[in-house]
């Protein structure tokens, strides 16, 4: 299977070897700086913390030769959803002009493309039904929602969770589906990739002791014992949990 960094060492190894440019790098660099701080104490349904999977994501859209607004998109793509802005929540006019001076207007708009494109098993067949009428920040977008797909299931993270027979029988069901949209994108050797994991999937197992026993549908923030909420916090808390069950789950 094609592999992608997890770390921003080997992000930033990957990106000097196919010799970006300094002031790209330093975007990259930024990105990653602010998706840390923004995303701290986030983990993934399979126990990986959040932050390793934006880099995985990052680090294939680089490897498919996406632009450079969309590595560093990917690189940032769960913060208006999962990030810590000082009380966790939807985004907000002032959390964009925050992303958007760290990683400029271009890259913040397809960030927001990404996060405003609704990806689950409802919406998939009619994305894939106007494809063609896509324009170009919401094409882009759903290269993006497959790369992240994609990085989902490598190493098999998708089965380390409870919702493993869930998340399986989703892949049988718009597996091929999703890889026919990226071939009709374009993007063939993302199609392939696709193809190879979802293969793996299928054939694979993991022991239910290896299984991340929190590991539902969505993702978990483990609070430090320091951690103390504030009322706007719990406000902000109740009202992200309510606008989730209209929204697809980050996968």
């Amino acid at each position: 299977m094609l592999a992608c960094a997890q770390t921003n060492l080997q992000l930033f190894a990957q990106l000097r070897a196919a010799a970006w440019p300094a002031a790209d790098l330093a975007r990259i660099r930024a990105a990653y700086d602010l998706g840390g701080h923004l995303v701290s104490g986030v983990f993934t349904p399979c126990g990986k913390p959040l932050l390793e999977h934006l880099v995985g994501t990052a680090s294939l859209a680089a490897a498919f030769g996406r632009p450079v607004e969309a590595v560093v998109a990917m690189l940032l793509h769960a913060v208006y959803t999962h990030g810590d802005f000082g009380v966790r929540g939807w985004s907000t006019p002032s959390r964009r002009t925050e992303v958007r001076r760290v990683v400029g207007r271009e890259a913040e708009s397809q960030l927001w493309a990404y996060t405003l494109l609704r990806w689950n098993g409802d919406t998939r067949p009619a994305l894939r039904g106007r494809l063609d009428a896509l324009g170009g920040p919401e094409r882009e977008a759903v290269v993006l929602r497959l790369v992240n797909t994609l990085e989902l299931q490598m190493d098999l993270g998708g089965l380390y969770c409870t919702s493993a027979d869930g998340r399986r029988r989703a892949i049988e069901r718009q597996g091929e589906l999703m890889i026919d949209m990226a071939e009709r994108l374009g993007v063939g050797a993302l199609a392939a990739a696709l193809t190879d994991a979802f293969r793996e999937v299928r054939a694979a197992s993991v022991p239910t002791e290896l299984q991340n026993p929190a590991g539902g549908p969505r993702h978990r923030f483990v609070r430090p014992l320091s951690y103390r909420r504030t009322v706007p916090g719990l406000v902000a808390a109740r009202l992200h949990r309510f606008l989730a069950r209209g929204r697809d789950a980050h996968d």
